[in-house]
């Protein structure tokens, strides 16, 4: 059983996001990351992802429907998420997309998964880290307001509020709706 994932409109610069993260995911080993499975050639006749199932909800979700997760359960996940993003960064690889949304909990393996990757270092130099969606900006590092580079940092940022989020249901800074709101 697999998952198939689809990129979120039909432009271009999503398309080529799309296929980076694949690649990079690709690239990437580790038990806290979902993979992209490679394709037969010839077999895509769409944009999309083959990805590993795995019967999990979203962590998002879960933090809201539970108002927190226990103490011992954020420690573990954070751990978890913590030991992803050191896979990621050994491998050249930034999420800079970390956030609840984008992470998966089987309550059975007490397990969580990092879904869709976003920029490799090689990339940088040509990429626009500086703009980003409304629904990031709560995780966002203080640099990155400035439009400073994203960097390894950024992501740990990011993984120090969303393990806050486990903890307290809410966001360190309360939620930042606009860039000026910083």
């Amino acid at each position: 059983t697999v998952a198939l994932r689809f990129p979120n409109s039909g432009s271009a610069d999503d398309a080529r996001s799309f296929l980076r993260a694949e690649r990079l995911g690709r690239r990437i080993e580790s038990p806290y990351v979902l993979r992209p499975l490679a394709l037969r050639p010839g077999r895509r006749t769409a944009l999309y992802s083959v990805i590993e199932y795995r019967h999990s909800e979203n962590l998002e979700r879960r933090i809201r429907r539970k108002n927190g997760l226990p103490l011992a359960q954020v420690l573990q996940l954070g751990e978890q998420l913590l030991a992803a993003l050191e896979a990621l960064h050994a491998n050249g690889v930034l999420d800079c997309d970390l956030r609840t949304q984008n992470m998966f909990y089987d309550r059975f393996t007490q397990r969580v998964w990092l879904l869709g990757l976003t920029l490799d270092r090689d990339d940088m130099a040509s990429d626009d880290t500086g703009k980003s969606r409304a629904s990031t900006l709560s995780y966002r590092a203080p640099e990155l307001f400035s439009d400073v580079a994203a960097s390894e940092r950024s992501d740990i940022f990011a993984a120090g509020v969303a393990i806050y989020r486990m903890a307290a249901a809410d966001y360190p800074y309360g939620k930042i709706r606009t860039a000026a709101g910083w």
